[in-house]
């Protein structure tokens, strides 16, 4: 197979590495500074010439923003043979080469079905392909609407009433499965094996500092303050005078010099904003940081002793795909655009059973930079390089951590102060003390 990517910037760059630089044609871009250079070695090419080459490769479609509007506006010019970049993709730009090596040493005497269609279940169909003596078939997700054909480059294409007839094994590139489609899998006696242990059996990242915090706190309770308009210094305060445990983050202390407050634990993954705040971050005094792995930069620095590095991955899930929760924090935090969702998973982590929410608006102006996205002072003195808010993926962040705990006997409350957000049960702050 070989591939267009759309999207000449990071995401595709990411692409290009997962598809490999031999497997990819070119780059298709619309900005029309980049049509005509190149990019990471390839050419970048319009729409108007993707025409020409676009049925004999597949396109993969990379930008998060506005990614299902790109893809029909391909389609309403002609070019079918588009796919949009999957969490699975983001599987393998991880952990490439283990998680397809895992799955044949060890699924290798088996006949296999890979149940979803991504530019990386193709790559792990005609690895597997190479290797094996039985066959191996794509399934695609009969909820999705395919306008390609892959049988027109020759894969075993087949909808998956007839695959389970023929394997023994069908691994999942979905973040998660339909529970009618699992449960048509499980009756046929056919091994289901999911997207999210794949990759947690093949993680290289593993901090054993992280382990120390596990259940750390079992069965107390915690409040994750955020950093929106409704926080009030004087709530602060009443945690501060009731000894409560609290994970905070990003420029949270910026509300410091109005409180006798302060975190038990700090956490931050924007990297665009670590790396804008590396020397700050480095000279909090607050016993516990845990900051991204990514950038780099960050622990490049002297004098980090009470800095955790974690693992965030980012999967890009889409809109109400729920993305993957945590349970093993050493290995990695499962982005879902707001560090607020990676603070739940680490409270779960440390083992407290009741999560109270502070501060956390989900009410956001298009200017990101707009001082009335955050308390009176957050920004202080200079702005910080931000990433675009995506609140349709924040929920989806937030139903997922419902979920979570709801199977996990945790509770979690929203005691903010207003806000829009109604994915979990709202309590009066005042009244918990």
């Amino acid at each position: 197979m070989k591939f267009v990517i759309y999207g000449a910037g990071k995401r595709g760059q990411d692409m290009l590495k997962i598809l490999g630089q031999q497997n990819v044609m070119s780059f298709v871009d619309r900005d029309n500074k980049k049509i005509g250079t190149e990019y990471c070695g390839l050419p970048v090419i319009g729409i108007d010439e993707m025409r020409y080459t676009s049925k004999s490769n597949l396109c993969v479609v990379t930008p998060v923003s506005g990614r299902n509007n790109i893809i029909e506006n391909l389609l309403s010019q002609g070019i079918k043979n588009c796919i949009p970049a999957k969490p699975f993709d983001r599987v393998l730009f991880y952990e490439k080469e283990s998680v397809l090596s895992f799955i044949y040493n060890k699924y290798a005497e088996n006949s296999i079905g890979i149940y979803g269609i991504s530019a990386g279940s193709i790559i792990l169909y005609e690895y597997l392909s190479e290797r094996m003596h039985k066959e191996v078939y794509l399934i695609p997700n009969p909820t999705e609407n395919v306008t390609y054909d892959l049988n027109d480059w020759n894969y075993n294409t087949e909808n998956l009433e007839s695959v389970i007839r023929k394997v023994d094994t069908i691994i999942s590139t979905e973040v998660s499965i339909n529970t009618d489609v699992e449960k048509v899998i499980v009756d046929a006696h056919i091994q289901l094996v999911k997207m999210q242990e794949l990759l947690e059996n093949n993680i290289s990242f593993d901090n054993r500092k992280i382990e120390d915090f596990k259940n750390i706190h079992e069965g107390q309770r915690c409040f994750i303050v955020a950093t929106g308009p409704s926080l009030l210094h004087t709530d602060l305060e009443t945690l501060y005078v009731n000894n409560e445990k609290c994970i905070s983050m990003n420029r949270i202390y910026n509300i410091f010099g109005h409180t006798s407050w302060r975190p038990d634990y700090y956490m931050i993954e924007d990297a665009l904003m670590i790396e804008d705040l590396s020397k700050e971050i480095a000279n909090l005094a607050i016993p516990v940081k845990f900051v991204s792995s990514i950038p780099l930069s960050y622990w490049e620095q002297d004098g980090l002793q009470d800095s955790i590095k974690y693992q965030l991955l980012n999967l890009d899930h889409q809109g109400n795909d729920l993305p993957f929760f945590s349970s093993e924090v050493e290995k990695c935090i499962y982005e879902g655009s707001t560090v607020t969702y990676a603070c739940i998973q680490l409270a779960a982590y440390m083992g407290f059973k009741e999560i109270y929410l502070l501060g956390v608006d989900f009410n956001y102006s298009d200017d990101l930079y707009d001082e009335n996205n955050h308390f009176s002072g957050y920004q202080s003195d200079g702005k910080v390089r931000l990433n675009a808010v995506y609140p349709d993926r924040m929920k989806a962040a937030y139903e997922r951590a419902k979920h979570y705990a709801n199977t996990h006997g945790i509770k979690i409350y929203n005691a903010t102060r207003g806000g829009k957000l109604e994915v979990f049960e709202r309590i009066d702050f005042d009244k918990l003390f």
